[in-house]
């Protein structure tokens, strides 16, 4: 994923950032944060930001990219109950899995954790992709455009 494929820049993180409504120093608890890339983007506009992710090597790949000021990364296994029971309830003001949930294999503790960190009137965010694309076989249909051909030729 890098810092953000096109997909990623043009339609999920617009939309994620319009959803979180950021002001600086509003604290935000990023599940599933892989690389690292949306954790950075929350904290460069100020945000407290803790990251979690269950693969260490991906969290090494975050911190990596760090300095001192960047966000707090953790490794933990979402997909248990206790995952980060040392959080204290009501502690974040938002939450985000980007682009993650359809990828894990037990998300009832992800709800419940979301929900039990977030302060009252706090907001969960989440994107996932479209069930129509969430396949591990078929055919995916990709657009061609012909240069040349007549507009009201039909196209084969």
């Amino acid at each position: 994923m890098g810092e953000g494929s096109p997909f990623q820049r043009a339609l999920v993180e617009p939309k994620t950032l319009e959803f979180f409504d950021l002001s600086p120093e509003v604290s935000v608890l990023d599940l599933a944060c892989g690389n690292g890339q949306m954790s950075r983007r929350l904290a460069g506009f100020g945000a407290r930001v803790v990251a979690v992710d269950g693969s260490e090597s991906m969290v090494a790949k975050a911190r990596a990219f760090e300095g001192k000021d960047g966000p707090d990364y953790h490794v933990a296994d979402l997909t248990k109950k206790d995952a980060l029971s040392c959080m204290a309830d009501t502690s974040f003001e938002r939450v985000l899995c980007n682009m993650a949930l359809m990828d894990i294999e037990e998300i009832a503790p992800v709800f419940s954790l979301a929900y039990r960190v977030l302060k009252p009137q706090g907001v969960f965010v989440f994107s996932i992709t479209h069930p129509c694309f969430d396949k591990a076989v078929g055919n995916h249909l990709t657009e061609l455009e012909e240069k040349g051909r007549p507009s009201h030729a039909p196209f084969y």
